[in-house]
């Protein structure tokens, strides 16, 4: 179901998932991206077949750990962005 056709409780259920997923899935990829760059190979290789060589398997490695702290700096930004416009906003005299 798409979430502009969801009842409004719904949409909210959706969007928190969303939020969740969007959070969860950096967090994940650092958690199993191994310490090893040859065991990080071993995975790639049993999971698509194609042989990976160790430059590449530590280049992949280093790459994967970035993209990580990348996104979960850009989702904290929007986090704290988010939190102070709205205590700016409770703040402010009427």
């Amino acid at each position: 179901m798409k979430a502009c056709c969801a009842p409004p409780g719904d949409r909210r259920l959706f969007r928190r998932g969303s939020g969740a997923l969007a959070w969860l899935a950096p967090v994940l990829a650092l958690v199993l991206v191994p310490k090893c760059p040859l065991c990080l190979a071993a995975w790639f290789t049993l999971l698509t077949g194609v042989a990976l060589p160790y430059a590449a398997a530590s280049t992949l490695r280093v790459t994967l750990i970035a993209a990580s702290v990348v996104a979960l700096a850009v989702l904290a930004t929007r986090r704290l962005r988010r939190a102070h416009s709205v205590l700016s906003r409770s703040r402010s005299p009427r």
